[in-house]
């Protein structure tokens, strides 16, 4: 599967390249930040269940959040950056034509830079992937949430909850609490919310609830895999053009 930080990699030269789609229009001060991209965090791995260290949970409770960051190619967050509206339609592709009459590429310089990054050899026609093994990993997991057997798996572990008077339907429903679901990172849990997360920890490695997910997900992953094995060989080739083309668009910074 694709590995965050070559998709990391094709974001920021995404960015590059519309920046320079950009001063060819006559968009000089448009930089590679003038439309945010995603914060460094956002292209960590995650999964819609993890493990629950119960000694740590029990010190500092469960992982506050980040602060927002905006998205790549977040309009609104652009809209606040200073930008033109002029430069943003041009960037956005809502115009053909910039005001000194320069023809602006087919679905702005944010689809250009994506065409740069996805084009094959030397020619500006995009590869797109037969099949997107990032969205099988995610298909795999909701089908495991949907599964019988985790459903038995998540009766359990409330059951256990419910043993130390903690009444929640699933992990989500305690990590999510409103009393502390908005706790910032940098602020510190709270006694409830300490001793809910312990006893989350702890329930959860008496069911194996992580282990029951864990292995529903790899018999999906397999069972898409089988559904898509030829699709799913040329996707390494054609991923590897793209980082390719990445690489070479922010040697060139």
């Amino acid at each position: 599967m694709t590995p965050m930080e070559d998709i990391e990699l094709i974001a920021k030269a995404r960015s590059l390249a519309a920046r320079d789609c950009m001063h060819a229009l006559g968009y000089k001060e448009w930089k590679i930040d003038t439309v945010p991209m995603a914060a460094t965090t956002s292209y960590k791995e995650a999964d819609l269940i993890d493990y629950v260290d119960p000694a740590e949970a029990g010190k500092s409770g469960y992982p506050g959040i980040s602060p927002r960051q905006p998205l790549i190619f977040d309009r609104r967050a652009a809209t606040t950056a200073g930008p033109s509206q002029e430069a943003l339609d041009a960037y956005m592709g809502k115009t053909v034509r910039t005001t000194s009459g320069i023809s602006v590429p087919a679905g702005g310089c944010a689809e250009d830079g994506d065409r740069k990054v996805r084009a094959t050899g030397t020619t500006n026609v995009v590869t797109e992937l037969p099949v997107d093994p990032r969205d099988l990993a995610a298909e795999s997991r909701f089908s495991a949430l949907r599964d019988s057997r985790m459903r038995t798996a998540f009766l359990a572990w409330s059951s256990c909850m419910a043993g130390n008077g903690m009444r929640y339907a699933e992990p989500s429903a305690a990590r999510h609490d409103p009393r502390w679901a908005g706790r910032r990172a940098e602020s510190p849990a709270g006694e409830d919310e300490k001793r809910v997360a312990q006893a989350d920890g702890l329930c959860q490695q008496k069911v194996n609830l992580v282990g029951t997910y864990k292995a529903l997900q790899a018999a999906y992953q397999k069972e898409m895999i089988g559904k898509h094995e030829s699709a799913l060989a040329t996707v390494p080739r054609i991923f590897r053009g793209w980082v390719e083309n990445a690489e070479r668009i922010v040697a060139k910074g």
